[in-house]
């Protein structure tokens, strides 16, 4: 969420406010996984509801309280934003085949072979 209008995503990441990183209170962790939490601000009924976020440590699961301190700023006629969340990479895997080739296998290889072209070919 770097300069847009968007609540940040439930995924593991890090998460800076204006610039500074969040860690974790209890074990010095800095990726959580950020949830919003909805609170009535004023008297129940009335409707008035305010955005704030929870944050689960990765490592520990101790919970940070953090709300967003974006603003207008007026004098420079800007909106200042303050939350960022970089979102941590998943780890993509390679396949390798390795096989022995040998003179009795070559024709059920070559089999393999064609199968496996044709779909690659159909993605």
């Amino acid at each position: 969420m770097s300069g847009m209008d968007e609540s940040l995503r439930p995924e593991k990441s890090r998460i800076t406010i204006f610039n500074e990183p969040i860690n974790c209170q209890f074990c010095s962790n800095d990726v959580f996984t950020p949830y919003e939490v909805i609170v009535n601000v004023e008297q129940p009924g009335i409707g008035v509801r305010h955005v704030r976020y929870v944050a689960i440590c990765q490592y520990c699961g101790k919970a940070k309280h953090f709300g967003d301190p974006s603003y207008y700023d007026v004098e420079k006629d800007n909106y200042i934003w303050a939350l960022n969340q970089s979102l941590l990479s998943i780890k993509k895997y390679k396949i390798k085949i390795i096989f022995f080739v040998g003179k009795r296998k070559q024709e059920k290889v070559t089999i393999f072979l064609n199968s496996l072209i044709q779909i690659l070919r159909q993605k």
